[in-house]
């Protein structure tokens, strides 16, 4: 009897192995926690989210905790302002809060301001799939991502990958063909949700 059990026992467990050995994803997932403050703060979205990236998937504004907020997204000549409010029908309103407008789309890469005009901070999660735009190679196994800068504009970019570092150690801006000479690079400073400039 024992050693039936046993046999039964050993056939079962190499049949769990075998069916969790084959379980495997070709996404690499995740989730990004961003402490949003009071008054000014600088977000980017380096997840492609499931449900689509759009402003209300990208700020959780389900309890009204973002009500009121100004978001700025730049649009190549200045900025298209959205207000946060979670009593109109899309979640998002124009930048007077009159009337409801389509949530834009926030791509990975993209990086939006907005200004948090309520007291206390809030921990946004962000849930979703590493954003990559082209296979790995055997140095770069996740894959490759590229931010396109159009020639002669402002650009506001940052990593689509969900890391942090170096301009060009870290995250590869790339000059060497010189192409970026006599490029400005600005980093927003905001301390303690004040926009220094």
């Amino acid at each position: 009897m024992k050693k039936t059990l046993l046999i039964a026992a050993a056939a079962l467990a190499a049949g769990i192995i075998s069916t969790e050995a084959q379980v495997y994803s070709q996404n690499i997932v995740g989730y990004v926690n961003t402490t949003l403050v009071s008054g000014f703060n600088a977000v980017a979205v380096p997840l492609d989210i499931s449900a689509g990236n759009n402003l209300t998937n990208v700020l959780n504004n389900s309890t009204g905790q973002l009500d009121y907020t100004l978001v700025y997204l730049w649009n190549g000549a200045g900025y298209t302002i959205y207000t946060l409010d979670s009593g109109m029908a899309t979640g998002v309103a124009d930048s007077q809060d009159n009337n409801p407008v389509t949530s834009p789309t926030i791509a990975p890469g993209q990086l939006f301001f907005f200004n948090k005009n309520n007291t206390g901070s809030v921990t946004n999660t962000i849930a979703g799939t590493v954003h990559v735009d082209g296979a790995g190679v055997s140095t770069n196994v996740v894959g490759v991502t590229t931010n396109t800068l159009p020639a002669g504009a402002y650009s506001f970019v940052s990593s689509k990958m969900p890391v942090a570092g170096g301009v060009s150690t870290v995250l590869g801006l790339d000059n060497s063909t010189g192409a970026l000479n006599y490029t400005l690079l600005y980093i927003p400073n905001i301390v303690n949700g004040v926009f220094l400039g």
